[in-house]
């Protein structure tokens, strides 16, 4: 395999793997009120953090089917409080990682789009993790939980052999 497709697929296997069940796990601990909740000093709630993050994907899901497409504004003050009922919100969330993940799976994207949403969403799930584990006293284990690098990489064996 070439240095690109594993490249795409540790990237592939990131976000479906460690920070999708993250933002899921901290978004079913919360109450709906909890997940729209602005806290001062933030400008944003944890909902919208994560529909800034869904939003991001959807961007970049358009420009792995036209690397032409280009967007007339940035996202960067886009963190949506639509107020979506929890179970519309994690179904929403559900879908657009489905989609990424049908998305790059034979994908040749370029590295540094892809490292942009690796990256970008990663920062956007530690504030996630990090607001949850305030509001709710909570403090996750998610290495232990299978949720770690060893993992990541025993995941991924196969498609490397």
């Amino acid at each position: 395999m070439n240095e690109m497709k594993v490249f795409v697929q540790i990237s592939r296997a990131r976000m479906l793997h460690h920070y999708y069940p993250k933002i899921i796990r901290c978004v079913e601990l919360l109450s709906e009120e909890e997940i729209w909740e602005i806290e001062p000093p933030f400008d944003h709630s944890i909902g919208g953090i994560v529909e800034h993050i869904r939003l991001h994907i959807e961007r970049n899901i358009a420009r792995l089917d036209n690397s032409e497409i280009r967007f007339e504004k940035g996202i960067e003050k886009s963190f949506d409080q639509r107020r979506l009922s929890k179970e519309i919100f994690i179904s929403s969330i559900n879908e657009v990682f489905i989609v990424l993940d049908k998305k790059l799976e034979n994908s040749d994207s370029g590295m540094y789009d892809i490292y942009h949403l690796v990256e970008h969403t990663g920062y956007h799930v530690g504030q996630i993790v990090d607001r949850t584990k305030r509001l709710k006293g909570k403090v996750f284990d998610f290495v232990s939980e299978g949720i770690n690098e060893t993992n990541l990489k025993e995941k991924l064996k196969d498609d490397f052999e």
